[in-house]
């Protein structure tokens, strides 16, 4: 089985195109034997979930690609934190992913954290193409955790 013909420079042009590619995190699928693939809004959420873990400077060909918030895992859980990790988000996702618009994105301390290290961010967004709404929530191991 081969997957839908991929034109990564039309994905990131074309806000109205529908995504489609690779599930993230790459796997296979369990059904077919081959890669599992993704689509509509389910490769939107793994798209900025892949854009938000990776460091920019990372990809080779993409410099500027990512939003940087493994590099916070070490920092202490603070009120600095939560700030620079919501305009990193905010900034990764109006640079690098025209299909959604974000509604609001709010990082907090993660109370199901008894040591409270964890930080959880929460991104309420929008899909422009189909005016689809989502909510994503990323945990984030802060203060050495």
């Amino acid at each position: 089985m081969t997957g839908p013909r991929l034109d990564p420079a039309r994905a990131v042009l074309d806000p109205n195109r529908e995504p489609r590619g690779f599930a993230f995190p790459f796997r296979f699928d369990t059904l077919s034997g081959g890669i599992a693939w993704a689509e509509g809004a389910d490769k939107l959420h793994d798209n900025v979930m892949h854009l938000l873990q990776t460091n920019p400077g990372e990809r080779v060909m993409r410099r500027s690609y990512g939003g940087g918030l493994r590099d916070l895992v070490q920092d202490p859980n603070d009120d600095v934190l939560q700030a620079l990790a919501q305009h990193r988000i905010g900034q990764a996702i109006a640079e690098q992913e025209p299909r959604i618009r974000p509604l609001r994105i709010a990082v907090h301390a993660d109370d199901a954290d008894a040591g409270r290290a964890g930080v959880l961010a929460e991104i309420a967004y929008e899909i422009r193409r189909s005016h689809q709404q989502g909510l994503m929530k990323i945990a984030l191991g802060a203060g050495g955790a």
